[in-house]
């Protein structure tokens, strides 16, 4: 089915809801934005989308989607928005986006991702927006997100996450906001960011406790932090639930945290 935009080309694909089991094959070349959510395609086979040379957008969304082939996204040259959120992929694999060159935007939120291999970003140059929220992550090793130059809104909220490299960050000197809530971190350390562009915007604890985050255990080790937030370097991500701080163990209060108390500052 088609939704023809403009009377002489089929620009939209709507397959949403189809009981699709595998990417259809009569997908229009003329297709600029393709919709495949809520199907049961569950493997991105090699060379699944070459036709689609002109697409911009594919959504691939609640298809209980276990794994792709290194190939599958070749053609998709001028793809700028993928998403793939509430799916079941576990891993990444090495290659994966290197035939989108374009893409912008890409969701790969709510799945069940624990593995991402160190080139599984390669070939993402453009990248500016990568939402990586509520998956299975427990570490971040050292250059992650290597392969991601134009990265400028990270979001890792909600994972396993307990340790990240000094450099896992590195090279990211565009990077703008990054969300790190909902993990299983003690502290903020400041070689993560030291190569950041300021202000950065920082994304922390959730105010919405019943979210589960666990407290810093040593807020009075953030004391780098507490100095960026009062030279305004670093700015809290904000939302209509509240404003992300840091959430401290005990009774510590991080709005009243007095770093004065424990020497230096940068730790």
């Amino acid at each position: 089915m088609c939704w023809c935009l403009h009377c002489y080309k089929c620009s939209e694909y709507n397959g949403t809801y189809q009981e699709h089991m595998q990417v259809p094959q009569n997908i229009p070349i003329s297709t600029t934005k393709a919709y495949l959510q809520h199907n049961s395609i569950t493997y991105l086979p090699s060379y699944a989308f070459s036709q689609l040379t002109r697409c911009t957008e594919l959504r691939l969304e609640y298809n209980g989607m276990t794994g792709m082939h290194r190939n599958a996204f070749v053609g998709l040259r001028s793809l700028q928005v993928l998403n793939l959120n509430r799916n079941a992929l576990t891993q990444l694999p090495n290659f994966v986006f290197i035939y989108l060159s374009e893409l912008q935007i890409l969701h790969l939120g709510w799945n069940k991702i624990s593995i991402v291999e160190k080139d599984a970003f390669r070939g993402l140059h453009k990248l500016y927006h990568l939402f990586f929220y509520r998956n299975d992550l427990f570490s971040l090793s050292a250059l992650t997100f290597k392969h991601l130059p134009q990265i400028g809104y990270l979001f890792l909220s909600h994972n396993s996450i307990s340790q990240i490299d000094y450099d896992a960050f590195w090279g990211l000197t565009k990077l703008e906001q990054v969300t790190i809530y909902g993990n299983k971190l003690t502290t903020i350390q400041s070689k993560w960011f030291q190569n950041q562009v300021r202000p950065l915007v920082l994304g922390a604890s959730d105010p919405r406790r019943h979210q589960g985050d666990i407290p810093w255990s040593a807020c009075e080790k953030m004391c780098w932090l507490k100095q960026e937030e009062e030279a305004k370097t670093i700015r809290w991500y904000e939302s209509e639930e509240g404003v992300f701080i840091p959430q401290c163990a005990g009774n510590v209060d991080w709005n009243t945290l007095n770093c004065s108390l424990f020497g230096k500052w940068n730790i």
